[in-house]
């Protein structure tokens, strides 16, 4: 069986909203603001990110909080859905998108106070059909004047592989969640999600074309987080150890980092002379590094065996931890070579991180709400949230 970003806790919550849209099958949660919570840092938070000096987390139900103070005091965002979202980014302090169930798509100009739709699956549906569409046909003439029919009959059938996949998915409804989303600058973005999904847009998100045949993926395998470089190159981690790194000239190349299983996210970063370094990590506890932008990977093996990784994050002084989604935290200060598990810090299931108070402590955000941890002393400070 094919493993995507399908954690548990995203299980149970898809569950949920089918067993509330069956029960009212008149409610639809695109169009259904987010409802205002008496303790909605006890939600699922699923990301986080930071506006400027601002946090910013999201998760379950279109619940979206952000704090001025490292996370001491929260207030609720005004959403205009109530899908779970599953991936946050900003570009400045103000700019910033969120991306989750239903292929939707938010935008905020304000640092996270109100959000509007942008897109959402029922469109994306459309675009994507429409590309697939346009890849049969085009495989279809090819195939009748080539000289190779063999490689002709192969690319139209995966076409019609593809098209098949988008008009199955798009017969449940706008039911295909995204999991990840980069702008490069207040135009440019890209947002990826499961079963192949890529959608890109050159105006800010006001308007939106696939991108899924830029990208070698016949088997509409889950892209399930997207990054970029030190130079601005993006990178997405995929299903069945796949790492799709984006060229200067604007194609895609597929690697293979020599791991069989899901990829959750990947961490680039430089070394003391900038050369550029890849850590991917995922299901199992699987952790990969290269030093050559991909090229080749190396296993990096723990001494205990380890849940799956979900989060990774490099301070300011060089220190690399990764996330476990038991709350274990991983240590590596040689720059992903070896890596020391702590004791698990979180008494929940985690789902991401960021860091606070200027790299002292990190902020997971996962089943019932959020959980600091400060990194000096080790000490494990409360994770409840006040409005």
């Amino acid at each position: 069986m094919r493993r995507g970003r399908w954690f548990v806790v995203l299980l149970a919550v898809w569950a949920l909203g089918l067993q509330i849209l069956s029960a009212n099958a008149a409610v639809d949660l695109l169009d259904l603001p987010a409802m205002k919570s008496a303790k909605p840092g006890q939600a699922l938070l699923l990301t986080a990110a930071h506006a400027g000096k601002r946090l910013v987390v999201a998760g379950e139900r279109g619940i979206i909080l952000y704090s001025d103070d490292d996370g001491s005091h929260w207030t609720q965002a005004e959403v205009p859905v109530s899908v779970t979202l599953t991936a946050l980014q900003f570009i400045n302090s103000n700019d910033g998108w969120a991306v989750g169930h239903d292929g939707i798509v938010l935008h905020t100009g304000d640092s996270g106070r109100t959000w509007n739709k942008q897109v959402d699956g029922y469109r994306l549906n459309q675009i994507a059909r429409q590309d697939a569409e346009q890849q049969v046909q085009q495989a279809t003439a090819t195939l009748a004047s080539a000289t190779d029919s063999d490689a002709a009959q192969q690319r139209l059938d995966q076409a019609q592989f593809l098209l098949d996949d988008v008009t199955a998915g798009s017969e449940f409804g706008p039911s295909r969640p995204l999991l990840g989303v980069w702008f490069s600058n207040a135009h440019d973005g890209l947002v990826v999600g499961a079963n192949g999904q890529a959608f890109i847009t050159h105006d800010g998100g006001l308007s939106w074309a696939s991108a899924a045949r830029q990208l070698n993926n016949p088997e509409a395998l889950h892209y399930n987080a997207i990054v970029a470089d030190a130079k601005g190159d993006l990178l997405i981690a995929g299903e069945a150890g796949k790492v799709y790194r984006a060229t200067p000239e604007g194609s895609w190349l597929t690697l293979d980092s020599g791991y069989g299983g899901a990829l959750y996210g990947i961490l680039p970063f430089e070394d003391a002379n900038g050369a550029e370094m890849l850590l991917a990590y995922g299901f199992g506890g699987a952790i990969l590094r290269s030093a050559d932008l991909g090229a080749t990977w190396s296993r990096i093996d723990l001494k205990d065996k380890m849940v799956t990784l979900v989060g990774a994050l490099r301070l300011d002084g060089g220190t690399i931890l990764l996330l476990a989604q038991d709350g274990t935290l991983l240590r590596s200060d040689d720059l992903g070579l070896s890596f020391t598990p702590q004791r698990a810090v979180a008494s929940m299931r985690v789902a991401s991180m960021v860091d606070v108070a200027d790299g002292q402590a990190v902020l997971m955000a996962g089943l019932g709400g959020l959980h600091r941890v400060g990194l000096g002393a080790g000490k494990t400070e409360s994770g409840d949230i006040t409005k």
